[in-house]
């Protein structure tokens, strides 16, 4: 619990003005092979897939449909993967938390590891009172969540009280000159 957040990205536009977007892409794949060094002796390199059947894979995690599976191969041939583990992030520790608390992801309406806001600028005032509501909001959703954990016996009440989610805030201003110290 204690390593979990919740990023809060918050926008600050000005009235009228349309939200951007953005895209990405993703590949995987197999690693061209390189050439050993001469004299050298061969070196390994050993990783985690997600839900990858290769034979001969020694199984670490099976746990609610995910099965992790470590490999071992040669650092010159990578073997290459499209199943690569998620790393232990705030959205796999979203995952675990909805799994203990027996709920689909999806299903999580009490928090996400991303939540986006916007606020409108009007002035310095009126953007802390509504920062200050998002933040608070938040923090009650997660300590309902804590509160819900420590109820089914995942964690003890000391633990409970002592563990809380990060709440990690990242303001983007889209406004020229930004109002924002």
């Amino acid at each position: 619990m204690a390593d979990s957040e919740n990023k809060i990205q918050i926008t600050v536009r000005a009235a009228g003005s349309l939200g951007g977007g953005s895209g990405g892409s993703v590949f995987c794949g197999d690693s061209l092979e390189r050439k050993s060094l001469d004299g050298w002796p061969p070196i390994y390199g050993y990783d985690l897939v997600e839900n990858d059947s290769e034979i001969g894979a020694v199984a670490i995690v099976e746990l609610d449909g995910d099965r992790i599976v470590l490999r071992r191969f040669d650092e010159n041939a990578p073997l290459g993967s499209c199943y690569g583990v998620e790393p232990l992030d705030p959205v796999t520790r979203h995952r675990l938390i909805a799994f203990w608390l027996g709920k689909r992801v999806i299903d999580m309406s009490s928090w996400q590891p991303v939540d986006n806001f916007t606020i409108v600028w009007s002035d310095r005032s009126g953007y802390d009172a509504e920062l200050g509501k998002i933040v608070e909001g938040q923090r009650e959703k997660l300590k309902a969540t804590v509160q819900t954990l420590q109820q089914r016996g995942y964690l003890t009440e000391s633990a409970a009280s002592a563990l809380m989610p990060r709440l990690v805030v990242t303001v983007t201003c889209e406004i020229d000159p930004c109002p924002l110290p």
